[in-house]
C-alpha cells in the first residue's frame, strides 16, 4: 500500500505540473508581465493554435489571450489562498481554520477578494469545466484518478470526463465536511495520508504532523472561499486547487512552494 500511495502523489504531481503548464505557468507567479510569463512556459492550445498571429490575441509572442487569462485566473486564486494565510490566526489544535480580520469593513474587502477569485472556475468561465480545453479536462482527470489509464481518459467524450470530475469535486468537499466535523485528530496516519493523496497534497516522506496541518489548511482556506462566496464552491476549483497550492506555501513553512527547481 505504501508503493502505491508513492506513486499516486508522484503521477498527481507530475499531472498538476503539466496542468499548470496549460495555463501558463511556468513557476513565476510574481512576475510583473503575465504575457511573458506564459510565453515562456505555455503549452496549452499548442495543438490546435497556431504560433504566429492567429486568433489569439495580442502580444506576449503569439501566447492565446485565452492561456493568459487562465494564467491571471490562477494567479488570482494563489494570491486569495495566500491572504487566507496571512490573514489567519491557526488554533493550535489547527483544524478550525483561519479567523476573521479585525474589522467588518477590511472583512468585507477580504471576503470580495476571495470570492472574485473564484468568478474564473464558473460554468462559462476562463476555467469552468465547460470551457477549458479537452487537454486540460484529461489533465484534471489524470490528476484526480491517477490509478485509470491516460489513453482510456483521452477516449472519454468531454460531458462524461466533465461528469466524472464534478461528481470527484463533490466527494471531496463532502469528505471536508466530515473531516472538519470528526477533526483530524480521529485519523490514523494512514487515514491521514489516504486522504492527503486524494486531494493531491501528500509528498512520499509527509510524516503525520505535515499530513494534519496540509489538510486543515485545506479544509480552512476552501471553506474561507465558500463562505465569501456564499454558493458551493465549482468543482474546477476544487479541482485546480491542488495544483495552485504546488506554488505556494499554505501551511506556515511546512511546504515548499517551488514547482520550477
Amino acid at each position: 500500500k505504501t508503493q502505491f500511495i508513492r506513486e499516486d502523489a508522484a503521477l498527481k504531481r507530475d499531472h498538476f505540473a503539466r496542468l499548470l503548464e496549460m495555463s501558463g505557468y511556468h513557476g513565476d507567479f510574481d512576475a510583473a508581465d503575465a504575457h511573458s510569463a506564459a510565453a515562456a512556459g505555455a503549452i496549452v492550445n499548442s495543438s490546435s493554435s497556431g504560433s504566429g498571429s492567429g486568433g489569439g490575441g495580442g502580444g506576449g509572442g503569439g501566447v492565446p489571450a485565452a492561456t493568459n487569462d487562465a494564467w491571471s485566473s490562477l494567479q488570482a486564486l494563489r494570491e486569495a489562498v495566500q491572504s487566507v494565510c496571512v490573514r489567519s490566526e491557526w488554533s493550535t489544535d489547527r483544524t478550525t481554520g483561519p479567523t476573521a480580520p479585525a474589522t467588518g469593513v477590511e472583512l468585507a474587502a477580504w471576503q470580495r477578494v476571495l470570492s472574485s477569485a473564484v468568478v474564473p472556475f464558473e460554468s462559462k468561465g476562463v476555467l469552468g469545466l465547460d470551457v477549458v480545453p479537452t487537454s486540460n479536462l484529461v489533465a484534471l482527470a489524470a490528476a484526480s484518478m491517477p490509478r485509470m489509464n491516460v489513453q482510456a481518459i483521452e477516449q472519454m467524450p468531454n460531458f462524461g470526463l466533465i461528469r466524472r470530475l464534478e461528481r470527484i469535486a463533490t466527494e471531496l468537499r463532502e469528505d471536508d465536511r466530515l473531516l472538519r466535523a470528526e477533526g483530524l485528530d480521529v485519523l490514523s496516519e494512514d487515514e491521514m495520508r489516504d486522504a492527503a493523496v486524494a486531494r493531491g497534497l501528500v509528498d512520499v516522506d509527509d510524516d503525520a504532523p505535515v499530513l494534519r496541518s496540509k489538510l486543515a489548511a485545506w479544509i480552512a482556506i476552501l471553506d474561507a472561499m465558500e463562505e465569501a462566496y456564499t454558493k458551493v464552491l465549482p468543482a474546477s476549483l476544487v479541482l485546480y486547487f491542488p495544483a495552485v497550492l504546488m506554488t505556494t506555501t499554505y501551511t506556515d513553512g511546512l511546504v515548499d512552494g517551488t514547482l520550477v527547481k
